[in-house]
């Protein structure tokens, strides 16, 4: 299970570097079409968060990706690598988004190669307001994945596959990760069976397990609920002063909590979890995949568990 792996690492970064961004103008998601020089032509899915841009292009016909990583300025002029299968450099992009279009030249990474690029923007995700966003958001969400990480190496996958979990670690040796299952019980079919996230009409959010609700989170109009207050490791330290009690949405997620002063890990734990020193809680909402994240992250070190809610009869 790779891919929960890939998200884990990404939600790691992204949960803890956290700002106010509704009202940040260097953010967008976009989608374009266009072409490059006058033959290829392409699909490009961009996202700019606080002026570094990520997101993949696709030739007409092709059925592969590639990767594009860079940074975009105030104006809008850009400069982007492209990245190969195996993470090689393989061209660069410069130019210019403006209004509707993306406007510029493709360079080969050897520079002996130049192409224009010449594109209009097909559609744009918009994130509305923090009370738009969780009024769309009221129901239901079962658990649907958990995704953990501890030590150098050690992971953790936990998934629904054909209405039954599933749940394996894995840790390298000999330069090659490898995985085993994990034998599930009872009591842990019973509590990842139980784990529920619901969004009330007042917009309060609630985690509940095996019928108790352990977290309520009341509706803040313009903040998030806040309660850093003990000191950590100094990556984890240096990356939660980015948070404040006024931070909302950053790169599309809604922040709703962070947290050192609540222990979920005792009613949330199993066979399931890899790491159970864990002291800090995060809750967010994924506003794209319209799913419950709730991070629960070690603060003296570098693991980390995501249990990712999704809602009922989706």
């Amino acid at each position: 299970m790779f891919r929960p792996v890939l998200q884990l690492i990404a939600l790691l970064l992204s949960c803890v570097t956290a700002a106010t961004a509704q009202a940040d103008s260097r953010y967008f998601h976009k989608m374009f079409a266009g072409r490059i020089g006058d033959h290829y032509a392409f699909t490009m899915n961009l996202k700019n968060v606080d002026g570094s841009l990520t997101g993949s292009y696709r030739y007409a016909g092709k059925h592969s990706d590639i990767y594009l990583s860079g940074k975009i300025d105030p104006s809008g002029t850009f400069t982007m690598d492209e990245i190969g299968s195996t993470g090689q450099h393989t061209g660069t992009f410069t130019g210019k988004v403006a209004n509707d279009t993306l406007n510029g030249a493709w360079a080969s990474a050897r520079g002996d190669r130049r192409l224009s690029v010449d594109a209009h923007q097909t559609s744009e995700i918009l994130l509305g307001s923090k009370r738009e966003i969780l009024t769309q958001a009221i129901g239901t969400y079962a658990l649907d994945g958990i995704s953990g990480a501890a030590g150098a190496n050690g992971m953790s996958d936990s998934w629904r596959e054909n209405g039954r979990w599933k749940s394996n670690v894995s840790a390298i040796s000999m330069g090659r990760r490898e995985f085993s299952n994990v034998n599930l019980t009872r009591e842990d079919l019973h509590r990842l069976n139980s784990m529920t996230v619901i969004v009330d009409a007042s917009l309060t959010t609630h985690l509940s397990v095996d019928g108790k609700v352990l977290l309520s989170i009341p509706y803040r109009d313009a903040s998030m609920q806040y309660e850093i207050s003990q000191p950590h490791d100094s990556v984890i330290e240096d990356e939660l002063k980015t948070m404040s009690p006024a931070t909302t949405v950053h790169d599309e997620h809604l922040y709703l909590l962070a947290s050192d002063a609540i222990d979920l890990v005792t009613a949330m734990s199993g066979s399931y979890l890899l790491d159970d020193n864990l002291d800090i809680v995060t809750v967010s909402y994924a506003i794209v995949d319209k799913t419950f994240e709730i991070n629960l992250l070690n603060g003296n070190c570098c693991g980390g568990t995501v249990f990712t809610f999704r809602r009922k009869g989706r």
